[in-house]
This record gives structure tokens, C-alpha cells and sequence, in this order.
């Protein structure tokens, strides 16, 4: 059952602007028409309108890969968000780890975000933990292991690429609306960045 434009109005009258902009940002597209003009409405009253526009017209149109790549330049000239590094373009990897507990075995996929130092960091330090703590499990800590090592060190290869990754261009995609709606705040933007990178 629908919820009522009355009910609906209420429940955005209520929210705190960080919330009502975090709604435009990542949820706008999902909204039913009239509640995005009542979502509208009320961050134009509150003064929040210009800022918020612009992240919902970037969710509601289809990227063009010229559209895509400006927005993976976005991200990519950020500073680290592990190193605070600025002298290499940031990318995206999923670090692989493993390990095992006799007869348990967990593999744990993480995505991050970051320059290609630390990207080849986190890496590494996944693939020496699996490699130390993988092994131990019955019957899968040994496949498990040697999968995980295997995945890290196709990940790596594309660490240092010139230009955004596929995984890169992937989070872009998703996030196109919360990366309009942070670009011209560094904080914000830093923010999303790190947020991404948790497991």
C-alpha cells in the first residue's frame, strides 16, 4: 500500500537536512514521482535545493561514457583516502582473504578504494594472512587459500593502470548521485571514499 502525500510530507518535514540530502543523493531514483516532488519541495524550503538538484538529475539520467569518465576523474584526483597521498590516481581493488579454524573456514571479500601503493598494500598483506592463516581449515582451507592468493594477484595487475578500473567504473555508476552531491565538498567526498573501502 502507498503511503499518502500527507504522510509522505510529514516524514520529510521531520528528517534532518544531512538525511533529506542523503535520500536525494542515493535514493532518488527509486522514488515515485510525486514523492520526488515532494522530496523536492521540501529541500527547497530549507534552502537545500541547488546542491541536491544536481545529485538527483545525476542519478535519473544514463551515464555517457563521457559523463562516466568525468566522474571517475573526480575520484581519482582525490587524495588517498588510507595515505592522503596526491601523486597517483586513485583506483579500486577487492582484496581477498582467507582464514581457518580447523573445521571453519571464512573468506572474506573487502572493496577498497585508493592509490595504487596502498592498494598493493592491502593486497599483500591479505595474500601473507591467507597464506598464513588459510590453510588450517578441513576440507576447504587449502582451496580457499590458494583461491583467494590466485584472485589477489589478478587484482594487482590492475593497480597501476593509467585509467579507472572496472571496479572503479562500477562504484562510479553506483554512486553517481553521492559524487555530485560531495564534489564540491573534499570532506564529504573523503568520506564516501573510506565508507566504500569498509568490509
Amino acid at each position: 500500500m502507498a503511503v499518502s502525500e500527507a504522510t509522505l510530507r510529514e516524514n520529510y518535514r521531520r528528517m534532518p537536512d544531512e538525511k533529506l540530502l542523503r535520500l536525494a543523493a542515493d535514493d532518488a531514483n527509486k522514488l515515485r514521482p510525486e514523492a520526488l516532488a515532494l522530496l523536492r519541495a521540501e529541500l527547497s524550503s530549507r534552502g537545500l535545493g541547488a546542491p541536491a538538484e544536481k545529485a538527483i538529475e545525476a542519478q535519473q539520467q544514463v551515464l555517457s561514457e563521457a559523463g562516466l569518465q568525468a566522474y571517475c576523474a573526480v575520484v581519482q584526483a582525490q587524495p588517498c583516502p588510507r595515505c592522503h597521498a596526491t601523486d597517483q590516481p586513485l583506483n579500486a581493488t577487492v582484496v581477498n582473504k582467507v582464514a581457518s579454524f580447523v573445521v571453519m573456514t571464512v573468506w572474506e571479500k573487502r572493496f577498497a578504494i585508493a592509490c595504487p601503493r596502498c592498494l598493493d598494500q592491502l593486497t599483500h598483506d591479505a595474500t601473507t594472512s591467507s597464506g598464513l592463516l588459510g590453510w588450517w581449515g578441513f576440507p576447504m582451507g587449502i582451496v580457499r587459500t590458494i583461491q583467494a592468493i590466485i584472485a589477489n594477484g589478478k587484482m594487482a595487475k590492475n593497480h597501476h593502470v593509467g585509467h579507472p578500473n572496472d571496479l572503479l567504473k562500477a562504484f562510479v555508476l553506483t554512486n553517481a548521485g553521492r559524487i555530485e552531491a560531495a564534489r564540491d565538498n573534499p570532506a564529504d567526498l573523503q568520506w564516501l571514499l573510506k565508507g566504500a573501502s569498509r568490509p
